[in-house]
Formats: structure tokens, sequence, C-alpha cells
């Protein structure tokens, strides 16, 4: 190929175009980028054809497709046979990094990172291989991929919590479990492999359940063992899809008290023989129609890199997958819920990240979802929320709100009589509601009872509260804070005893039961390099270890900004921003 365009990172860029070359010299890249393409764009409108050419930006070889309609189109397969073709099929831009799959030993399963457009809700359980699965919670795609995943805790009382698509359910024993899991693989995957990732006293394990009902460890599969078949989706499990908690919640230890709805089997749901081409019959395509209105609004035109620069002068380029999956983000964290939410961020280790995770969620939701955000101190013990945010024009506490609280739960109080008790980021754009780390713990101590109070205000004024906590899980006050919480947040660094720490607490968690099990397998773990010196290889690890206790688990750069001192998040670098709207998505997606 005779056309090249080659931009290095100071602006510099020559384009050869046939026996034609062309030199310019831009402030930065993108515009010498935009400068040395507008050629191109216009000799290809002028001749009526299409130009190919190999792009080089910074030294990262791409194909491009230049056409005589002014557009650019990205084809790397023009680099096919070159020695540039497996630098840019292999290339990963550094900035941000891409989350790996959860579990690669089990093949393109599930891609965590790339929320999902939203979908219109099929049926609680739909076993059709045409209808996608419950929703999208966990912002995965349903494609066809040769298998699937549950996540299964067994307990030592022989039930079992399973987590799938983002949705719980417990089971009375492992046969039950194995049992679903092949329905499961017959009736949703259309007759897949389903692997379930087991966790146990003795560590996690692999179990593969095909849809015959024979199922076997992955790390044993000749030994193979039969189990008994099942004809629906409801005779297998004992427990609904975790269901949408109150401001004021039932205690850890209990157990959901309602009972899974049953579903019909396909034959006794199809009434006519004549089908559509989706494979819906009669009144179940009615009810499945598509609607005519089309109310799903246009791609926004790319605003970053040379991509953005183009898109301003007019140039129609595609937008970039890394810019789509910041896109997704921000409309995870955007978005408004019916009802107020409780975030509990916890780890029973001191210097673990507690804090700076508390803040960064709270400036990240409110940045993009807007006001109606509150951080709580709910710290006895010293917290330092309030070190580490900016203070109002007084020096108000949890303490000087609880006597307060039944005026402000009144039908006469007004959100303005808050800040009397909260401070406000100015910057950031939430509240925060502050301990007394000058006074020791016995002579400020606090009450599950007034935990209860303030949340009753703090729901009645804020859409989102994110609750900072103490170290001490036995303490009365922590444990109402979990009674509360919508989503669980296990904030660690890379300090192996703070790892650790926020491992037994999920396992402990998961060991209770009922609630507690609940919020355990829908946690997001968030894993800060607080050390410089940890490594890539250090973060992959912790990140890999929690993916298997957690939903979700994100990590975010080391950053000089959150070592110490006041915290803003404007103040970080943009790939650290980018790493906490990575991780305040994972959040919202389970909320």
């Amino acid at each position: 190929m005779t056309n090249v365009i080659d931009v290095d990172a100071s602006g510099s860029g020559k384009l050869t175009l046939g026996d034609q070359q062309h030199t310019v010299a831009e402030p930065t890249a993108a515009k010498a980028a935009v400068s040395l393409i507008g050629r191109v764009l216009a000799w290809s409108h002028h001749t009526g054809q299409d130009v190919a050419l190999k792009a080089l930006w910074m030294g990262v070889p791409t194909g491009l497709r230049v056409h005589p309609d002014w557009t650019v189109t990205e084809d790397r397969t023009l680099l096919s046979g070159t020695a540039e073709a497996e630098r840019a099929l292999a290339y990963v831009p550094p900035e941000p990094e891409p989350e790996p799959e959860l579990f690669p030993e089990l093949g393109d399963l599930v891609d965590l990172d790339e929320p999902a457009t939203p979908q219109p809700s099929p049926d609680p359980i739909d076993p059709s291989p045409a209808a996608p699965l419950g929703g999208t919670r966990q912002g995965a795609a349903m494609t066809d991929h040769t298998a699937r995943e549950l996540q299964a805790h067994w307990h030592t009382d022989g039930t079992a919590t399973v987590v799938h698509d983002g949705s719980t359910r417990h089971f009375t024993s492992r046969d039950d479990v194995l049992r679903y899991a092949a329905t499961v693989g017959r009736g949703l995957y259309a007759n897949v492999p389903v692997h379930i990732r087991a966790i146990n006293g003795s560590g996690p394990a692999t179990l593969v359940v095909e849809p015959d009902g024979r199922c076997y460890d992955q790390s044993a599969p000749n030994d193979r063992k039969d189990i008994p078949p099942v004809t629906s989706l409801a005779a297998a499990a004992d427990g609904s899809a975790a269901h949408r908690h109150s401001p004021t919640l039932a205690p850890a230890h209990s157990q959901p008290a309602t009972s899974p709805t049953p579903v019909k089997p396909i034959s006794e749901r199809v009434q006519h023989d004549q089908t559509d081409d989706a494979g819906y019959s009669g009144s179940e395509y009615v009810g499945r129609r598509k609607s005519f209105v089309d109310d799903t609004p246009p791609e926004l035109p790319p605003s970053a890199g040379w991509r953005g620069a183009a898109a301003k002068l007019g140039i129609k380029v595609e937008v970039s997958e890394a810019e789509r999956a910041e896109r997704a983000d921000q409309e995870a964290v955007s978005q408004h819920w019916a009802g107020p939410r409780t975030i509990a961020v916890v780890n029973g280790k001191g210097g673990a990240g507690k804090t700076v995770v508390t803040i960064c969620l709270a400036a990240t939701f409110a940045k993009w979802g807007g006001i109606g955000v509150l951080a709580w101190d709910n710290n006895q013990t010293r917290g330092t929320l309030g070190w580490r945010t900016e203070r109002a024009q007084h020096d108000a506490t949890t303490l000087d709100l609880i006597p307060a609280v039944d005026r402000l739960r009144g039908p006469d109080a007004q959100m303005a009589d808050l800040a009397h008790f909260v401070h406000h980021q100015k910057r950031d754009r939430f509240d925060v509601l502050r301990s007394q780390p000058l006074k020791l713990a016995a002579d400020q101590r606090i009450t599950p009872a007034d935990v209860q109070n303030v949340h009753d205000v703090a729901a009645k004024y804020y859409r989102l509260i994110i609750m900072d906590s103490g170290n001490d899980e036995s303490d009365p006050i922590w444990q109402q804070m979990v009674r509360h919480a919508d989503q669980l947040v296990v904030a660690t660094g890379t300090r192996a005893d703070h790892a650790e720490a926020g491992a037994l607490l999920l396992e402990a968690l998961m060991d209770e039961g009922g609630r507690a099990a609940e919020l355990a397998a829908s946690s997001v773990v968030v894993i800060t390099q607080g050390d410089v010196k940890a490594t890539h290889d250090d973060m992959s690890r912790l990140r890999d270890g929690f993916s298997r206790l957690s939903r979700e688990a994100v990590t975010i750069r080391h950053d000089q900004g959150m070592v110490d001192g006041a915290l803003r998040l404007d103040n970080l670098k943009t790939t650290t921003q980018r790493d906490w709207l990575r991780a305040a998505a994972a959040v919202a997606r389970g909320l």
C-alpha cells in the first residue's frame, strides 16, 4: 500500500498519497491527523474514488478507508499480510485499561465491561431460547456462546445460594442447584453446558452441568454422575429472584419469604401452530410485538481524540469502542431509581481505603447523576471522612443531627434545614454527614436506633446514601448499616492483610445466609492502588481472586491526589476519573 498517514505525539504529520507527499505541524496529534485526513477526503470527493491507506497514530498502525461521501471507516484488514497487522490487531490502548474476564478458563462467556442497551423485560423466567434472560443487571449482553455460568455458595447446613444473571436464588440442597443448572442449559441456553462456580470451605471449584442431566467436576471430566432431570424451572428452585428491599430492611439473618412464580412449559403457552420468524406463536406473539415507534436516541458523534476533532469539522467517523463503553458507564451512573438507595462501604481492616472509596463514589454519582447524594461517616471511632472533605460554615456532626430527627421527619421540614448539619461539597456537589473524630468513642456512643432515625431522615431527602463505616464488624451500628444496605462495596488496597480482611468478611456473610449472603454475592470490590510500587500483576491477582467472591471487582490506578489531604474528584488524573466512573457503574448495575 502506497497511501500512508504518519502522525507522532508532537503534532508532526506526513501524508503519502500515491506519488504526492504532504507534511503538517500542528499543536496536537489529533489536529495533525484531521488536517491530513481532510486532504484525503477532498481528493476522494473530487475523484469519486475510495482511498485505502495505512495510518500510524503515534506508532500504532491501523487501516482506514476514505469514501467520496466525506466519511471515514476503520478497516484493519488492509494491514493483512504486513508486519504491522499483528501489532494493530494485538494493540490495546493504555488508557483506559480493559477489565479482564472474570473466569478466563470458561472462554468468552460474558463481557461485564460492556453494559448492554436496555431491553424490555421478559417474563420473570422464560425458558424460550429466543427470549433474553431476565434483564441485564450486570451489563452483559446475552449472546450465543457455548456455555453459561452460575455462582454458587455451599453453606455448612447443606443449603446453597446461587447468583444467576444478577439475581439471587436459594436452594435447600446441592442437587437442587444441579437440577436448576441442567434446566437452564436445556431451556434458556438451547442445550449448552452450564458452569457452576462453586465456593465452599475448601475453596473454589467449577462444576459442569450438561443439559442431559450429567454433571462433573471440571478438574475430573471423566467422573460423570447423573442427576434427576426436571421439566420446569419452577420445580428446581425454592426461592425467587432477589427482590428490591425498602429502606427499612429485614435483619441480615432472615430468609426471603417470597415464593417462586410458577412458569408454564412452552408447550402449554403456545396456542397456535402458526409462528413468526422469531419462533413466537399466537397470543404469545401479540404480547411480544415490537413497537413501530422507535424511541432509541441517535448516537452522538465522537468527542475524544482525532475522531472527536474530525467530527467537529463535519467529517463523519465512527465512535470508538472505548468511547462507547465510557458512555455506557456514564448512562449507568446518571440514572435515578424509584426510591432511595443505600450503599455500605466496608472492610474490617483500617487503612483499606473505605473513606477514599466513599468520597470518590459519591463525587462520581453526583457528577453524572446530579444532586441528592449523601456521604455519611457511620463511625464512632475517629472516622476521617470529615478530614478529607470540605467543611461548611459550621462544625456539625451526626451527634448534632440526632436530636433534630423528629423535626426533620415532620411535615414542615425542608431540604434547606439539613444545611445546619451536613457539609456541602461545592466542587463535587454532594453532601457529607460527619462523625466527630476529636472525641473518644465512649464520649459519642451512637445506638442502632440512632442509625435508624438518621437513615429515615437521609432517605427522605437524598436519592443515594453512601455510608462509610468503622472497622468493628460486631459494632451494632455497623450491623444496622448493613441491614439498610441495597449494595455492599468492599474497599481494599493492595496489601495482603487488607485483601484478606475483605475476603473473610464476604465469606462470613455468605455463611450467614439469607439477606447477608445476598449482599455478599452481589457485592462489588474496589481495589485501590495506594502503593505506587504495586505492580499490574499484583492488581490483577487481587481482581481475579475477588471476582470469585463478588459480583464484580474493579481496580483503581495509583494517583497521588488520593493519598492524603482534601480529596477532590477533579484534582485526579483523567485516567483515574475514568477508573472511578467504571467502579461507580459497576455499583449502579446492582441498584
